[in-house]
């Protein structure tokens, strides 16, 4: 099997022994992210802004493979708080449009770096089969 790591320069540097996102042939799997800075600070304690800034750096990781985040076709979010499931559904909100990518969420009682809101991210590379089809 033919796998790819994907990164970036300008995300902050993965301490743990995982790849940032792998590609296996059109399918393109993204790790756990969490709403930190290049500089590898969280940026807020607010879990929408947290989410906000996981998705900023998972369209940096979209953006080197020249996709776009709407080829997304699965999130699983992990939020340790349930009373903040409605700012984060709005900043999801804000992030996708219709169709929506389908999504898991999970309660977590403790993720790294002390966040309260991490997500993971699957895609489909289309753009070989959107040529065929057209």
């Amino acid at each position: 099997m033919i796998q790819e790591t994907i990164s970036s320069d300008h995300l902050a540097a993965v301490e743990e022994p995982v790849s940032p996102a792998l590609r296996i042939g059109d399918f393109i799997y993204i790790s756990q992210q969490f709403g930190i800075d290049e500089s590898g600070r969280l940026v807020s304690d607010d879990p929408a802004e947290q989410l906000r800034q996981i998705f900023r750096n998972i369209r940096i990781l979209v953006d080197e493979e020249g996709l776009d985040i709407q080829h997304i076709i699965k999130t699983t979010l992990y939020i340790t708080d349930p009373a903040s499931i409605d700012a984060v559904n709005e900043a999801y909100a804000e992030i996708f449009h219709k169709p929506y990518p389908a999504r898991s969420i999970i309660g977590a009682s403790f993720l790294q770096r002390n966040a309260k809101v991490a997500a993971d991210a699957y895609l489909i590379d289309t753009r070989a089969l959107e040529v065929l089809c057209s």
